[in-house]
C-alpha cells in the first residue's frame, strides 16, 4: 500500500521513522518524495494543504494524527472518505492530569495563597471544599471525555456529563442530554468541556450557556476552539470582574 505522510507536529521526522519501522511492508511518502499523488491509497496526516488532498484521487482512508478532525473536513477538497481518529492513551492521560491541575487550583484556592505569598500576607484559614462537595460537570463524553469523567469519579468528586446525542456507553455517571443544558448547568460547580469541532458544537458554550452556569463556577476548557464564543466569554468575563 501506498501511504503519504503529512505533519507538522514538533516531533515530525521521529514519527516518522517510528512508522516506517512499523509499517516495513508498505511504502510511506511525505511531500518532499518524488510522489505520484493518484497512487496514495491511505494519508496520515495533520494539516495537509487543500490543493495536495484534490491529487489524492484514489484515496481509500485517511487517518488523523490528533485527536481532532477538523482540519480535514473543513478542506474544500473532502470528498467524505472514511477517516480515522487516532485514539493516544498518553493524551487522555496528560489531559487528564492538566484539568486536575485547575480543578486543584481552584478548589484549594493555590493562586490567592500564592498572590498573599507573595504580598508577604497571612491568609485567615479558608473552607476548602472536600471531592465530595464538588459537582463537575464534563461536556463531551468521547474517548477522552470519557475518560476524564470516570477518573474523576474514582477521585470521590459527583460527577455528571453532557453529550448531544442519545446512545449506549458504559459511564457510571448521570449523563444530560440535548436539551437539559440549563438543568447540566445548573448543577455543576466546575464545567470542563472536552468538545470536538463540529456544526453541532459551533458556538455552544455562548452568552446564555455561560448565564446558565452557576455564578462561581469554574470553566475548563480543553476541546476544540470553535465550540467556544470567544467574544461571549470575553463580554461575561468584563461583567463579572
Amino acid at each position: 500500500m501506498n501511504i503519504l505522510y503529512h505533519c507538522t507536529f514538533s516531533n515530525q521526522d521521529e514519527f516518522l521513522k517510528l512508522l516506517k519501522k512499523k509499517f516495513k511492508s508498505h511504502k510511506i511518502f511525505t511531500l518532499d518524495d518524488n510522489v505520484q499523488l493518484e497512487k496514495i491509497e491511505a494519508a496520515l496526516i495533520w494539516n495537509l494543504p487543500d490543493k495536495i488532498l484534490k491529487q489524492l484521487i484514489n484515496l481509500k482512508i485517511i487517518f488523523s494524527l490528533g485527536a481532532g478532525v477538523d482540519h480535514i473536513l473543513n478542506l474544500s477538497n473532502y470528498k467524505k472518505t472514511p477517516i480515522i481518529r487516532i485514539q493516544d492513551q498518553n493524551m487522555r492521560a496528560r489531559m487528564l492530569n492538566h484539568v486536575l491541575s485547575q480543578i486543584l487550583n481552584y478548589q484549594l484556592k493555590l493562586n490567592d495563597y500564592s498572590k498573599a505569598q507573595t504580598k508577604k500576607m497571612w491568609l485567615d484559614e479558608r473552607h476548602t471544599a472536600l471531592n465530595k462537595e464538588l459537582t463537575i460537570g464534563v461536556l463531551g463524553l468521547g474517548y477522552i471525555g470519557g475518560f476524564v469523567a470516570n477518573k474523576l469519579k474514582l477521585l470521590g468528586y459527583n460527577v455528571i456529563g453532557y453529550k448531544n446525542s442519545i446512545n449506549k456507553n458504559n459511564l457510571s455517571i448521570p449523563v444530560y442530554y440535548k436539551n437539559s443544558i440549563k438543568s447540566f448547568l445548573k448543577l455543576s460547580d466546575i464545567v470542563v468541556s472536552i468538545l470536538p469541532a463540529t456544526k453541532k458544537t459551533k458556538d455552544l458554550i455562548n452568552k446564555s450557556f455561560l448565564k446558565n452556569m452557576k455564578k462561581n463556577c469554574l470553566l475548563i476548557n480543553i476541546g476544540r476552539g470553535p465550540s467556544l464564543n470567544e467574544a461571549d466569554l470575553l463580554e461575561h468575563i468584563k461583567k463579572k470582574s
